[in-house]
């Protein structure tokens, strides 16, 4: 369990018993106030919240939210597609600058929204005309909305897999070349959709997936912050409880551990923190490391990327993870902590846009294979 000082729970408390919701019910306003622990049955609510700092996925540490870096331009207003009769997706289409070659799918971690790579963005627009950048919010996260009676069905793992190649399926059609980005948990879902999708191919091909680029990517096993898993699973329950005050206070104390202690974005409202936890709760790591294994004997190229240092995961567990797949291309980088879309964009963007184009080529005589050296990276061919 990660320990955090008293004086940051102090103030955690201070900035809910400041102002506590107007409509919150007393009995929230009273453990509010008093740090009195909620009980609901044999449950003490207000331990489970403290401990939810040990499980959080895909967060962002103090230290690499206070880096100054410029401020990345506004991305366009986003757009929203139905999908089913019960889901809203919303995403950010950024199209080519000139004759469109393929389509980056940005898959976004957990809890988190296209936004988190506002400033990888630009770079990859700037290094190529040819690309299409599509961002996706998945279900249950940012503007994307489930209706009430599916809700944890589609914001679980494999549900909202299914539901964004839906959206996929619309967006870009069956022949439009389509590479999936995914960032943290966003690796998850890649290889989520890109499995869901060889196995519609026997079908009704969905979509064009010509490969997938993982960043600091959750693996094929719990990575530190998921053990132990029981108390994922605790707060998944909990949030599916059918006391209303546990189904009140506990989303509530998900956004404030979030954006108060681990200073995420606060905009967002509670249901965007519980997605990230149902994300979490919801992963079976024997399907994935099933459907890696069909990835790879399916020949999917990957490019893999991580860093030695990321505060949330051991390095061990996306090196495995490439290993597992067969990635082609693996860059490591040191000093870059988990969001290294955001602290090695331009070293990422030139990695990204030269092996999709490689991969993409038609003619394979039109590559040559070179790889690009930094001196702040490490990049090394792993046996």
């Amino acid at each position: 369990m990660r320990l955090v000082s008293a004086t940051t729970v102090r103030a955690a408390q201070r900035s809910l018993t400041r102002a506590p919701p107007h409509h919150a019910p007393p009995l929230l306003h009273l453990s509010l106030r008093s740090r009195l622990p909620i009980v609901a049955g044999n449950v003490v609510i207000q331990s489970s919240a403290y401990s939810l700092l040990s499980l959080l996925p895909g967060s962002t540490s103090q230290k690499e939210s206070r880096e100054r870096l410029p401020s990345p331009p506004p991305l366009p207003q986003p757009q929203r597609l139905q999908v089913h009769d019960d889901c809203v997706v919303e995403y950010v289409d950024l199209r080519a600058r000139e004759d469109t070659s393929y389509t980056l799918v940005l898959v976004h971690g957990a809890p988190g929204t296209y936004h988190d790579y506002r400033h990888l963005i630009p770079i990859l627009q700037e290094q190529s005309p040819h690309v299409r950048l599509l961002g996706i919010n998945l279900p249950g996260f940012g503007g994307s909305d489930v209706a009430h009676e599916r809700y944890f069905d589609r914001i679980s793992a494999l549900g909202a897999s299914q539901v964004t190649l839906d959206a996929l399926h619309q967006l870009c059609g069956v022949n439009e070349r389509v590479f999936l980005l995914g960032h943290s948990f966003g690796g998850h879902t890649a290889i989520n959709l890109a499995a869901l999708n060889l196995q519609a191919s026997d079908s009704s091909p969905q979509v064009r997936i010509d490969g997938m680029v993982l960043l600091a990517s959750a693996g094929a096993r719990p990575h530190r912050v998921l053990r132990p898993r029981e108390r994922t699973f605790t707060v998944f329950r909990l949030l599916q409880s059918r006391l209303a005050p546990v189904r009140y206070v506990l989303p509530l104390a998900l956004k404030a551990f979030y954006t108060t202690i681990l200073r995420f974005p606060s905009q967002f409202p509670p249901s965007h923190f519980v997605a990230g936890v149902v994300r979490a709760a919801t992963t079976d790591f024997s399907t994935l490391q099933t459907q890696i294994a069909q990835l790879r004997a399916a020949c999917v190229p990957t490019l893999s990327a991580w860093s030695v240092n990321d505060e949330f995961m051991e390095d061990e567990i996306p090196a495995a993870l490439a290993a597992a797949l067969g990635s082609s291309r693996r860059v490591v980088f040191e000093g870059a902590g988990h969001n290294l879309q955001k602290t090695r964009a331009t070293q990422l963007a030139q990695e990204i846009i030269q092996w999709t184009d490689h991969v993409s080529c038609v003619n394979e005589s039109q590559c040559d294979g070179t790889q690009l050296i930094y001196d702040d990276v490490v990049l090394h061919e792993l046996p």
